[in-house]
């Protein structure tokens, strides 16, 4: 029997994940494509911190986790092209 408390963090880590999914899809329906991947973000994160609450789903946490990361790669990959004084653009392995 799950604890009161831990079923209402629950409910509420899953209405954000509806609310963040839903509002990803109106804003790339739009054209808006970076609340789309905010939004997508947030919904990842939002399932992983809500999975590691529960001690059944716990295990797919990291998946969750790996997959907020890569949808940051790939709604701002501008966020990447550069780390620090070297370009991530070139290739300095021969």
């Amino acid at each position: 029997m799950i604890p009161r408390y831990q079923y209402r963090a629950q409910a509420t880590f899953l209405a954000i994940i509806l609310a963040s999914a839903l509002g990803a899809l109106a804003a790339y329906g739009s054209g808006y494509t970076t609340p789309a991947g905010w939004a997508c973000v947030l919904a990842a994160i939002t399932a992983a911190v809500g999975l590691q609450s529960s001690q059944q789903w716990q295990p797919f946490a990291f998946s969750f986790w790996v997959l907020a990361c890569v949808l940051i790669a790939l709604f701002f990959p501008n966020l990447f092209s550069q780390w620090g004084s070297m370009p991530a653009t070139k290739r300095y392995l021969h």
